[in-house]
């Protein structure tokens, strides 16, 4: 068995105890000796910063022995294995406790919910833990640094030394022991950063992200018993960083609320990813705009209202009732801006069924609803649900008629158009070749905007004709031609209705 070699600071010579060891030379301090006996037999302990066994296998922690001793000290490789063990598991911990907040904090409400009505015991702990945030972060985060700090410090202590004397006794002799130790201590801690960061880190994220629901519900358990042992400390950091916010004029933890944008956006994904249909996205876009809607947006205009005269004969009536292309009908005194009842037709030509044709009018009809035209459409959806009502009367500032609406006006906002029996069908925007269209100049600008994709400007008017008298100023002719620069499209007027335009091309330029 060949010697070992080693420097040294400090040697213990307690030899007490040994059974007629080999001479072991005079010594030196800083010099490399020889220690002439069988190393597999023997240790010997020396003192360098920390105490070290000396062995045919290398050099280990161990202690603070201050005599030479035969027998029953652990081998060295032995403990090395355990140290790397030791610090394989100090890395897990780091990465169960990363994994866990990433879950825990990227998990939404609606999930959280979910669990815990159908996740049983462990989603009523995931909620139980989650409805105080500043617990559980304060608990992962306690777990965090102490898994990083006592990982750097264990590896700086129990492999810098024995690396360093391993070098020495190789010849490595350029720079002074301490200096050695030093850059030894630097690489192993940059090496254990590296290590630290992708498997007690970035991984464990990466999983807790993808992974959220599972890995929540399987470490709201640790963490909620975690939590609880650590309470005191807990409390002294929540105390804390609640003083500090404080400064910064937060009082109290704010709802973490989800926008109307948001949602556009999670829906849109949706559909990139296909988890939902296009008309599903519609929908979905159409509901979150209803919401910022008022009733006059929706309307049908005074301009464009079938109304019934209260005072016309009877075979006006019933000429007017035939071809209204609606089920109800406004019933008016002297002007449209005095709707004094809603007419159902099937009232009507069901009392001339029955020989009561000469029946008063006013006997068939159903009261008016009448509403503020900027009262918001879902409030008045409400409301006209609640009231078992299908038709209300729109007023304008000065008490006049300023339109009708319907609930099926305010459900086709939503879904799309609906035809029954009586509607008449109206192509208000018909496309014409690629980039070109013919509407009508009473089609709302949102639904130019909903169909062709193109980006109107907007202003005090809803409609198509109300933006071209906006824009030019003047009642347009037959011809006129209007150019929307921001919006790349010009716009000529094809026919009058009135004094407002009629037909619209709709050109891309």
């Amino acid at each position: 068995m060949p010697p070992t070699s080693v420097r040294f600071t400090k040697i213990c010579m307690n030899c007490s105890g040994l059974s007629a060891p080999e001479k072991i030379p005079s010594v030196e301090t800083g010099r490399f000796i020889l220690l002439n006996f069988p190393a597999e037999d023997w240790r010997i302990c020396i003192f360098r910063k920390m105490h070290y066994t000396i062995s045919g296998r290398g050099l280990l922690p161990y202690g603070s022995p201050s005599t030479i001793t035969k027998g029953s000290i652990l081998q060295a490789d032995n403990v090395l294995l355990y140290q790397i063990l030791i610090l394989v598991l100090l890395i897990f911990l780091n990465a169960f406790f990363a994994s866990s907040e990433v879950a825990l904090i990227s998990l939404k409400q609606s999930a959280v919910r979910r669990l815990a009505a159908n996740g049983g015991r462990r989603g009523r702990r995931l909620a139980q833990l989650l409805s105080n945030s500043g617990r559980f972060l304060a608990t992962v985060q306690v777990g965090v640094t102490f898994a990083g700090f006592m990982a750097s410090a264990f590896a700086a202590e129990s492999f810098a030394g024995p690396l360093t004397g391993y070098l020495i006794s190789q010849g490595v002799d350029c720079v002074s022991d301490a200096t050695l130790e030093g850059i030894i201590v630097v690489v192993i801690t940059i090496l254990l950063s590296y290590v630290s960061l992708v498997f007690g880190e970035l991984v464990p994220k990466q999983l807790g992200l993808r992974y959220a629901e599972t890995v929540a519900l399987n470490v709201a358990g640790p963490i909620n018993f975690l939590a609880n042992v650590t309470a005191p400390f807990v409390w002294i950091l929540n105390t804390s960083v609640s003083i500090v916010m404080k400064l910064f004029g937060s009082v109290k933890e704010d709802e973490q609320e989800v926008t109307e944008e948001e949602i556009r956006m999670m829906v849109d994904i949706g559909e990139e990813k296909g988890v939902i249909e296009k008309t599903e996205r519609e929908m979905i876009h159409n509901i979150l705009s209803f919401n910022d809607k008022t009733a006059d947006e929706l309307m049908i205009h005074r301009r464009e209202i079938t109304a019934l005269d209260i005072d016309s004969p009877r075979d006006q009536i019933d000429t007017i009732l035939m071809n209204a292309g609606h089920p109800r009908i406004p019933v008016y005194q002297k002007n449209i801006d005095n709707i004094i009842g809603v007419l159902h037709l099937r009232e009507y030509f069901g009392a001339k069924l029955r020989g009561r044709e000469n029946r008063d009018i006013r006997t068939l009809m159903k009261p008016v609803y009448l509403v503020p035209e900027n009262v918001r459409a879902h409030v008045l959806f409400r409301e006209m649900q609640e009231r078992k009502i299908t038709l209300a009367v729109l007023l304008d500032e000065f008490g006049g008629t300023a339109g009708i609406i319907t609930i099926e006006d305010m459900v086709e906002d939503i879904v799309g158009s609906l035809r029954d029996e009586f509607d008449v069908e109206e192509k208000k925007l018909e496309p014409l070749q690629d980039g070109v269209w013919r509407a009508d100049g009473s089609i709302k600008l949102d639904k130019i905007m909903r169909l062709t994709g193109i980006r109107l400007p907007c202003g005090d008017y809803d409609t198509l004709a109300g933006m071209i008298l906006s824009r030019l100023k003047t009642v347009p002719e037959r011809e006129t031609v209007l150019t929307l620069p921001e919006s790349s499209v010009e716009l000529t007027v094809e026919s009058l209705a009135g004094c407002l335009p009629g037909q619209v091309i709709i050109r891309k330029i």
